[in-house]
């Protein structure tokens, strides 16, 4: 079977983002989490750019254990 053949992956996160201040008050920084419903873990991130580097390598990993978009749907 070729990859054309299979159906395409799902994934689903939660995404949430929260404030955090510095000592002084235009200091803030953005922190932000992804929850995965599907294996309950949790990842923090310190930055968006870290997010997306994340993001990035885990859509670059084989799709192996995933469930597809055709399982996901009723």
């Amino acid at each position: 079977m070729t990859i054309s053949d299979q159906p395409p992956v799902y994934r689903s996160y939660l995404l949430r983002f929260w404030e955090e201040r510095g000592e002084q008050p235009a200091r803030r920084v953005w922190r932000c989490s992804l929850d995965d419903p599907e294996t309950g873990s949790r990842h923090g991130f310190a930055n968006l750019t870290a997010l997306t580097d994340w993001l990035n390598t885990e859509l670059d990993k084989p799709a192996a254990g995933r469930a597809s978009i055709t399982e996901m749907m009723p």
